[in-house]
């Protein structure tokens, strides 16, 4: 996983060619960007949404095969757990969404994602994003971006 600022967005350029294109869109996105998906490639796009942070209990994890995430925190703030997929349970499955939810892990690391914060998760590492921080659920505008690495 990596977690920065999307002003330092450049530096990850190269990991796809994707990438650059995804990082050029959400920082010139804000809160007034309308809610729905952008087509940014063939291989990548973008859903902006909106939601309620859940308590960490409410929470599931999951994991993708195909995708790359790179989750983008336009208004709000959540915490998203992680921790490599090898060996969980696959608990569901979405083939088609390109999504296996998993048991939860004994062991797991923590990040907050912050207003302007974005957080990249590669194929093989299981997240649960909207994690309420402090465990008090906020309302969030962000975006989530799939990029075909796979």
């Amino acid at each position: 996983m990596i977690n920065d600022r999307i002003s330092n967005s450049g530096k990850y350029n190269a990991v796809n060619a994707d990438f650059a294109k995804v990082f050029a869109f959400l920082a010139g996105i804000d809160g007034s960007t309308a809610l729905g998906r952008y087509d940014i490639s063939d291989t990548a796009y973008v859903n902006v949404a909106e939601g309620d942070t859940v308590p960490r209990s409410e929470g599931r994890f999951g994991a993708h095969d195909i995708y790359a995430d790179i989750q983008y925190m336009i208004c709000g703030r959540e915490v998203i757990d992680f921790c490599d997929a090898g060996g969980l349970c696959v608990t569901g499955d979405n083939p088609a969404g390109d999504i296996k939810f998993l048991a939860e892990p004994a062991d797991y690391a923590q990040e907050y994602l912050g207003e302007g914060w974005f957080a990249v998760l590669f194929p093989g590492e299981a997240h649960r994003p909207m994690t309420a921080p402090d465990g008090i659920p906020m309302h969030v505008k962000k975006a989530v971006a799939k990029i075909k690495i796979n």
